[in-house]
């Protein structure tokens, strides 16, 4: 694990995220801080420097933003029982120290909800982030470019309980914007979204992969599984644009569950998101 180190963005430091851990393939490589399981940043490597697809974690105005997990929630709870996206990224979460999740490009990690007081107890879930490089020996892989970095994440949700859990997850990226690029100039599939549009955030429902088209010909594809809605939204930091893949949009905002929503016990769901985009 290192630590990592403030830094310096348009004029403001930031300060450090505590202990990371960093996992890498050939010219691709992620950080992952295991306090929220904040993805830190996804970034690619060549002889032309680092080029930070995801926006680094760090604290704008206040407030910290970088790539979590919404779980089991995405958005608000109408109850008021769970806080705005859900306890994920507020909770520490354990390694898996087991040699199929402790490689130089993999990493899992586990929480599971024990307080007898938490109506989400016996809510156990699973989490492999791994990243790879396509050039390196799996150019399969690749879907558009003779070589690209992909970063999975996967999740599964167990019921350990006796009762039905609702939940609705979803993932919370944040894109780096090149520089002097605003987020009205992004393209998420093919279409454009004025800046109050992106304040107010804008829920779609897609076949499955998601395409984020920047200014000066950066391209990053997010495929999911079971994962079929995408909200886009921007804060007003300015430096990111965020394209979130969820199980059902922000749900949880009214009390009404949809009966898919509903996790009976014993039993498990899987959902994944891959975030594609080339090495140049």
């Amino acid at each position: 694990m290192t630590a990592t180190t403030p830094n310096q963005e348009n004029g403001q430091s930031h300060e450090a995220v505590g202990e990371t851990i960093e996992i890498k393939h050939g010219a691709a490589s992620a950080t992952i801080n295991p306090e929220g399981l904040y993805i830190v940043d996804f970034k690619i490597t060549t002889e032309n420097g680092a080029e930070d697809i995801l926006f680094p974690q760090q604290d704008c105005n206040g407030k910290t933003r970088g790539t979590h997990l919404c779980i089991p929630n995405f958005g608000p709870d109408a109850t008021g029982i769970l806080p705005q996206h859900g306890f994920a990224r507020n909770v520490t979460w354990e390694t898996d120290d087991s040699e199929y999740a402790q490689s130089s490009h993999r990493r899992r990690f586990q929480h599971r909800r024990t307080d007898s007081n938490d109506p989400y107890r016996g809510l156990f879930t699973d989490v492999s982030i791994d990243v790879l490089d396509s050039g390196e020996g799996i150019s399969q892989l690749a879907v558009h470019s003779p070589r690209e970095a992909l970063l999975y994440i996967d999740v599964m949700l167990q019921n350990d309980s006796n009762k039905p859990l609702r939940v609705a997850p979803a993932l919370h990226p944040y894109f780096q914007l090149p520089e002097g690029v605003s987020a009205d100039q992004v393209k998420v599939n093919s279409k454009q979204y004025t800046t109050e549009e992106l304040a107010l955030a804008q829920t779609e429902r897609l076949a499955g992969t998601s395409v984020v088209e920047m200014p000066g010909g950066r391209r990053i594809e997010l495929h999911t599984r079971n994962m079929p809605y995408t909200t886009v939204w921007a804060g007003g930091d300015g430096t990111y644009i965020c394209v979130e893949p969820s199980a059902n949009g922000p749900s949880f905002a009214s009390e009404d569950a949809q009966p898919n929503e509903y996790l009976q016990p014993d039993e498990a769901r899987t959902y994944r998101t891959i975030i594609v985009t080339p090495i140049v």
